[in-house]
Formats: structure tokens, sequence, C-alpha cells
């Protein structure tokens, strides 16, 4: 992996979820020419996510896999979303808030009694739970 350690180093000190560079990025990065198996109709088996391949190790280590765009010469190293991405607590200003949303978060709360996050909270629970029905 030595070969693959600056990409490596590289990715590890983005904290984007999301790194997208173009093998021209790669190779100026790795100061050397990527192998002509990583470019081409080839190259999605060099740049698939395989323990086995020492170039690859260099992203899993990290958490990331590969996304190839072969037309445009680019890979994607991606992160997956954590539960934890977000804070533990949210605030909303009030003026972010769309009209129609505003007005279901007082109904919420003068018809349920709960305080405005736990009503926030069930109008939020409520769209997911539509969302992922369809």
């Amino acid at each position: 992996m030595y070969h693959y350690q600056p990409l490596k180093d590289f990715l590890a000190a983005r904290g984007d979820r999301s790194v997208c560079l173009s093998y021209h990025e790669i190779e100026h990065i790795i100061g050397r020419p990527l192998p002509r198996s990583a470019k081409g109709e080839l190259g999605r088996q060099w740049w698939a996510n395989t323990q086995s391949h020492s170039q690859a190790r260099a992203w899993l280590s990290l958490g990331r896999k590969t996304k190839l765009n072969l037309p445009e010469r680019l890979v994607t190293f991606s992160r997956p979303v954590s539960a934890t991405s977000l804070p533990e607590i949210i605030l909303v200003d009030r003026s972010e808030l769309h009209p129609v949303a505003l007005r279901l978060l007082e109904t919420i709360v003068a018809e349920t009694g709960m305080g405005v996050e736990s009503a926030a909270a069930a109008l939020l629970n409520s769209a997911a739970a539509a969302r992922s029905r369809g």
C-alpha cells in the first residue's frame, strides 16, 4: 500500500463525507501515474472495494468506499452517514420554517400539550414514516 499512502493521508485529512477526484488529481497526490489497469473498463476491478487489493486498503481503512465514473475518469471516495453525524440537539430558528410547517407545529402543541421540541420530533417522525411507506 505504500504507493497509495499519500492518497490515504489526503483522504484522512478531508472531513468531507464524499471526495471526488479525477485520475489526474489522484496521480498528482500519489506522485506517479496510475497503472493501466486502473483505467478503462478494467478500472472497475482495480477500484473495487476489496481488501485483497493493496490500493483499496488505502480508502477502506478510512471507512470509505469508491464509486467510479469511467466516462468522466472520476472516483468518488465516500463514507456512509452515521447516526451520530448530527448533533445531540438541533436548533431551528422559527423564521426558517415554512408557514404551513409552523402552523402544523403550533397545532400539535395545542392539541397534545407536548413541548415544542417533542412536537417537532413527532412531526419529523410522522413525515419519515409517511415517506417510508412510499
